[in-house]
């Protein structure tokens, strides 16, 4: 359990990073994309801003519980493992996130597609770690 916490705790860092390069490097790379989306769903100078950092501590647990009951189904290298923890993650959590949202919010189908990379390397930062930390 303690390798697991101590594997949690890193993701949290290591995703709270990855966040804030997204930040940095979508608006760069896709610009008019990034700019709708800041309309749509960021309120700025808003307290919620900071759950966006808040989210990644949580997603990292939440995927550390994950890979506690369901590691052994993840076979192969560190690598192989951390992917299909990562398409897991992708098909049973981003994707019928990304169906919700673009149902009940108007925001372009573009915004809710970059979702989905955002999402599976996410889950393979996490596996990685966890298939390295918690064998």
């Amino acid at each position: 359990m303690n390798k697991l916490l101590q594997a949690g705790s890193l993701c949290s860092l290591m995703l709270v990073v990855f966040a804030r390069l997204a930040l940095i490097f979508f608006p760069l790379l896709m610009p008019e994309l990034t700019n709708r989306y800041f309309k749509a769903v960021f309120v700025s100078g808003s307290h919620q801003e900071l759950i966006f950092f808040v989210y990644p501590v949580v997603i990292s647990f939440a995927l550390a519980i994950f890979w506690s009951i369901f590691k052994t189904h993840f076979s192969g290298s560190i690598f192989s493992r951390a992917y299909k923890m990562a398409a897991a993650y992708a098909g049973i959590a981003i994707l019928p996130s990304m169906v919700i949202t673009y149902s009940v919010l108007p925001v372009a189908p573009g915004i809710i597609i970059a979702w989905l990379p955002y999402g599976f390397t996410q889950g393979l930062i996490a596996g990685l770690i966890f298939a390295s930390k918690t064998p």
